[in-house]
């Protein structure tokens, strides 16, 4: 994992999957800022950005049961 920084708002980026992926995750979230904006990365999640990972992949889970 690693985090994206765009204007200080931060991004987990799951650099397991494919890097094509990657790619236009990252496209996708850069193209909503001016093309000013500060783009910085960050190797080591907060515990900020894991619990924010963690509700998501319950949240995933709970959807898989039930489709």
């Amino acid at each position: 994992m690693e985090v994206l920084i765009v204007n200080k708002v931060r991004y987990l980026i799951n650099t397991d999957a494919p890097q094509h992926h990657q790619d236009a995750d990252c496209q996708r979230i850069i193209k909503q800022y001016p093309l000013d904006a500060i783009v910085e990365w960050d190797e080591v999640p907060t515990k900020a950005d894991l619990s924010t990972l963690s509700l998501k992949d319950l949240v995933s889970k709970q959807k898989a049961k039930y489709y």
